[in-house]
């Protein structure tokens, strides 16, 4: 089990109110925890704060949950969409991605940069495979892509 390093001082302020029990069984959580750095998406950092989503909550809440064999993927996505993928550009988009990457490493991919559940997003990228690539919206994200990488992370992937 693993927790970031803001979660884990975050619920060790919980502790402070706690009783002896409490305290003793946290105690006996946090044994079987990893504590990794904080590695929050751009998407979260970009979230304004309020009253009720404040810097802790950005940066617990969306973390990368993707292996690192793919984080390329999700920096080129994220400095060609700086402003995020609305849901008319998604699908060209993951058709560029879908014959460079397997299904679920696409989904897992295109669910971080679209904030969505991988279940959910899988259809989507069976649903952008259909897409034929001389569509001009998947010629104009390619052209978009190439801008910011698109030919080296070829060359990487």
């Amino acid at each position: 089990m693993v927790m970031t390093q803001t979660a884990t001082t975050e619920f060790g302020g919980l502790l402070r109110v706690a009783g002896p029990a409490e305290v003793a069984r946290a105690q006996r959580f946090m044994r079987r925890v990893e504590i990794i750095p904080d590695n929050p998406s751009v998407r979260a950092m970009a979230l304004r704060e309020t009253r009720r989503v404040g810097a802790a909550s950005r940066t617990i809440a969306m973390q990368h949950e993707i292996p690192q064999s793919l984080q390329s993927t999700v920096r080129l996505l994220e400095r060609s969409y700086p402003e995020g993928l609305s849901e008319d550009r998604l699908l060209p988009v993951w058709r560029l991605l879908y014959d460079e990457l397997s299904d679920r490493n696409l989904a897992l991919v295109a669910s971080q940069v679209a904030c969505l559940e991988p279940a959910i997003v899988l259809n989507k990228v069976y649903e952008a495979a259909a897409l034929d690539v001389h569509d001009p919206r998947v010629q104009a994200a390619a052209e978009r892509l190439k801008k910011h990488g698109y030919e080296a992370w070829l060359a990487e992937v």
